[in-house]
């Protein structure tokens, strides 16, 4: 799983592991669709 901004830099540390993906989230959508960052103001 992915949260926030990942940083590949960081991969290690900050690895999350999921046993079930059902019981890790509430809701899982999928958009085939990348775009480059836009920060919030």
């Amino acid at each position: 799983m992915i949260s926030g901004i990942y940083d590949p830099s960081r991969d290690a540390a900050e690895h999350m592991a999921v046993a079930s993906l059902a019981d890790a989230s509430d809701v899982l959508i999928h958009i085939r669709r990348v775009t480059p960052v836009r920060w919030l103001s």
